[in-house]
């Protein structure tokens, strides 16, 4: 018989990603998803909260916050440097909305185009007390996102049960 296995579940990108209708309300989508009550991290783009109700609902509903970068900047496109500002800004706006950051996150899975990059990514992180979550399975939801965001109610039909087969897959 296999031994128990642990699993993490995380979701990028808070408050929410783009690609939702005009006009969606994130907080009561906030509320359903945390109403599941699956024990999660959820990783923040500071520079995306522009009021902190939807970050305490999903602290008050027991979620971790982890730093998933300011404005979401891609170390693979970028200098070191500027990607590090960008990490502690973040940083420094959790710790003072959550006390604590024990996680980071890098936007788009992206570790930098050179192992130099990398690795100073890496000891930048740690020096701010945090360690790197990394993913193990990445189900690419932000595709299926964007087109049911622009879809009518029959193509999100189709979409859903898409997106149902490329989870099971």
């Amino acid at each position: 018989m296999a031994e128990p296995m642990e699993m993490a579940v995380t979701i990028d990108d808070l408050p929410w990603n783009a690609g939702h209708p005009e006009g969606y309300d994130w907080l009561d989508a906030t509320r359903r998803l945390v109403a599941r009550s699956i024990p999660a991290t959820a990783f923040v783009n500071c520079d995306r909260v522009h009021a902190q109700a939807p970050l305490k609902v999903w602290m008050d509903a027991g979620f971790e916050l982890g730093n998933h970068a300011a404005s979401h900047m891609d170390l693979s496109r970028n200098p070191l440097a500027a990607w590090t500002d960008d990490v502690r800004r973040c940083d420094a706006k959790l710790e003072e909305w959550t006390g604590a950051v024990r996680w980071f996150r890098f936007p788009y899975l992206h570790q930098g185009e050179t192992v130099e990059k990398r690795d100073g990514a890496y000891a930048n992180v740690a020096a701010l007390g945090e360690r790197v979550a990394q993913v193990s399975i990445d189900n690419e939801e932000w595709r299926f996102a964007a087109a049911y965001a622009k879809a009518g109610a029959e193509q999100q039909a189709r979409i859903a049960v898409a997106y149902t087969a490329h989870l099971r897959e």
